[in-house]
């Protein structure tokens, strides 16, 4: 800030004072010579140096104007270079620009990498868990021991917008961000989604002939959410802190998008912290589609609608809901044609053979 007005100074006295870039010879012209600019301190000597008169007698308006222009000129570098130093480059604040868009390849092959693979019973998987805990409500489901019998890969984030873009050309999303969950695709869409997955991840030999991209089953889902867990959350068994006003959850809040916190957000995957199995979002931003349908609990109830859509299910809780809804065991219905802003998926790279490998 003290350089700008330096410099605002400087732009004000060559404004004002036609003299004070002119060019040397034509200031020899103008002034007297070195020895007599300070007349109390030394004498002029007899002879001097013929001078100019200018033709008009007030600011030579030329001499303004080049001057003028050459400080405005030399205020704007330092602008640049200041706004430089102070903000840094977009590398040196920890934050990398793309330059372009990734490329379909470059997509495809970071949703491999970005899958974890989880091997139930080895290397600290769990191979049991109870599935269905901590939750109530009119679509709970009944709680029971579930064993997990054949490994997959899980994506450690849901499906983004320019991946889903890339492969199927279109974008149904309502809240855009390259980055950001696909919403707004109902469960059949998301099905196809998963088919021509598969399909480029053959033709490119980044997956087995023998496996398959898909959405995962409800178990395997909840058996990922809760990451060898047996609490409400896969963090503890509370999502507020003492103190905290509903629909505030302010413990929730580190893992969660949800009606609490999600206000004025507009994020990308990953933002928050991914449980203990680096699973990023497995709690709230969006529901998340399984590849189960929905049995009704009801003996009157049916796994499709009047209209004879088939039910459903989705998992995990959405940023419109509240915490409550959220839990490891959340789960709710709905028609496989219905799309909405607060659903989307994340797929599993599974064996063919493997479609259900639990009981």
């Amino acid at each position: 800030m003290t350089c700008f007005f330096v410099i605002l100074h400087e732009v004000r006295n060559k404004a004002f004072n036609p003299r004070s870039r002119a060019p040397a010879l034509e200031r020899n012209a103008l002034e007297a010579p070195a020895s007599s600019q300070n007349p109390e301190r030394q004498e002029a000597p007899e002879q001097r140096v013929p001078r100019l008169e200018p033709r008009n007698k007030g600011i030579n308006l030329d001499r303004v104007k080049y001057n003028v222009r050459t400080a405005l000129i030399g205020v704007g570098l330092a602008c640049v270079a200041g706004v430089a130093v102070f903000f840094g480059t977009p590398q040196s604040q920890g934050v990398q620009q793309e330059a372009k868009p990734k490329t379909q390849g470059v997509l495809l092959k970071d949703f491999v990498e970005s899958c974890v693979a989880i091997t139930p019973g080895i290397d600290g998987f769990s191979k049991q868990f109870q599935m269905g805990r901590h939750f109530t409500g009119p679509f709970t489901l009944p709680e029971r021991t579930v064993e997990m019998k054949q490994p997959f890969r899980i994506s450690k984030f849901e499906t983004t917008q320019e991946l889903y873009a890339a492969v199927t050309g279109s974008n149904p999303s309502r809240w855009k961000g390259p980055h950001n969950s696909v919403e707004s695709m109902t469960y059949l869409q998301a099905e196809a989604f998963c088919a021509k997955l598969t399909a480029m991840l053959h033709a490119t030999k980044l997956i087995l002939d023998n496996e398959v991209v898909r959405l995962p089953t409800e178990a395997e889902w909840e058996y990922c959410c809760r990451a060898g867990t047996d609490t409400a959350y896969s963090f503890g068994d509370e999502a507020q802190a003492d103190g905290d006003p509903a629909p505030v959850a302010s413990i929730l809040d580190e893992y969660a998008w949800h009606t609490g916190n999600a206000a004025g957000n507009d994020p990308a995957v990953g933002v928050l912290k991914p449980n203990s199995w680096g699973l990023f979002d497995m709690h709230g931003y969006l529901w998340e589609f399984v590849s189960d349908t929905y049995e009704s609990t009801d003996e009157a109830g049916s796994n499709t609608t009047k209209a004879g859509a088939t039910l459903r299910i989705l998992r995990g809780g959405s940023w419109r809901d509240h915490y409550l809804s959220l839990t490891s065991g959340a789960r709710m219905p709905i028609p496989d044609h219905t799309a909405s802003d607060a659903i989307g998926f994340r797929c599993v790279i599974a064996t063919e053979n493997t479609s259900r490998g639990h009981e």
